[in-house]
């Protein structure tokens, strides 16, 4: 996982441009920017700078720093201010607007006075203290948004709405939101908010077991319910070989909900350990295929 804000995107460049029609907020005349309008949406980097017009906005950047230096005469000035006024207020206001970067289009209103009294003299000062405030804004809006960036395993991750399954997802619906959470949480790298996520995930499990073995509360804390559970278990009829099999199947599931409760449960549950990356991935490996089992059992 990889932070980056909107300078940095701009130092790749890519054709195109293509923008998302979105409604502007509040009708003040401003477009969403992409990550506005589909804010939970895993975006390719290709579609980032196709979206953010990258290759438009370094051009307009390029622009007024060259612009900004380019030496000119009284005699020159007449004819190359008008083009250049029209030019960036071109290239930069549907930038501006798509990407809501209102300071910068606020600057470019006020260039934009320059343009309509363009066939008269234009105070050359103020011309280009105008063209340095929306070069210094634009640095400004573009420096205060932050992008992350995800491996392909990540993004899988964090689209996968049913990381265990559908079975899963079909048997423990109390458990649908903590699986995507658990799994999202791994693709930021937030490992022990995985860890906790995974812990509410398997008592959702454990409660499914006590219900289906006919115990009346299963709301009380796992040592408690995992004693109740083990203890019905032990006294399940063993006449036949599916009886045998039956018991055996649920004594398997509780050995390693005990085994998840000794291990991980009791130190995320209380600010005492905290786990990295590989330990929550282990974690959820392990996690995976015991709620796969309850599943196909209950």
């Amino acid at each position: 996982m990889v932070i980056f804000n909107g300078i940095n995107i701009l130092a790749i460049t890519w054709g195109g441009g293509a923008m998302i029609e979105a409604p502007a907020p509040g009708g003040h005349g401003y477009s969403v920017a992409p990550w506005q309008a589909e804010p939970y949406r895993v975006w390719s980097l290709l579609e980032m700078l196709q979206n953010v017009d990258a290759e438009g906005l370094m051009r307009c950047a390029n622009a007024l720093g060259t612009n900004l230096t380019l030496p000119l005469n009284d005699s020159e000035r007449a004819q190359w201010q008008p083009n250049v006024i029209e030019k960036l207020i071109n290239d930069l206001r549907p930038l501006a607007e798509h990407l809501g970067l209102r300071a910068t289009l606020a600057s470019v209103r006020t260039l934009e006075t320059f343009q309509e009294v363009k066939q008269k003299e234009v105070d050359r000062e103020s011309f280009f203290l105008a063209l340095e405030d929306i070069r210094s804004r634009l640095i400004d809006e573009l420096n205060g948004i932050y992008l992350f960036a995800m491996e392909p395993r990540e993004k899988t991750l964090y689209e996968n709405t049913q990381a265990f399954g559908p079975e899963v997802a079909a048997t423990f619906p109390g458990a649908i939101v903590d699986i995507e959470e658990a799994a999202k949480c791994l693709a930021f790298d937030r490992a022990t908010a995985c860890v906790f996520h995974l812990m509410r995930v398997l008592e959702v499990g454990l409660q499914g077991l006590a219900k289906d073995l006919g115990l009346p509360k299963v709301d009380r804390n796992w040592q408690a319910l995992l004693n109740n559970v083990r203890g019905v278990i032990n006294k399940l009829p063993l006449t036949t070989q599916a009886e045998k099999d039956y018991q055996s199947d649920r004594q398997e599931v509780v050995v390693h909900l005990q085994a998840v409760k000794d291990a991980w449960r009791n130190d995320v549950m209380h600010p005492r350990d905290h786990y990295d990356l590989s330990q929550a991935l282990d974690i959820f490996n392990h996690t995976r295929p015991l709620m796969q089992k309850l599943a196909a059992l209950l």
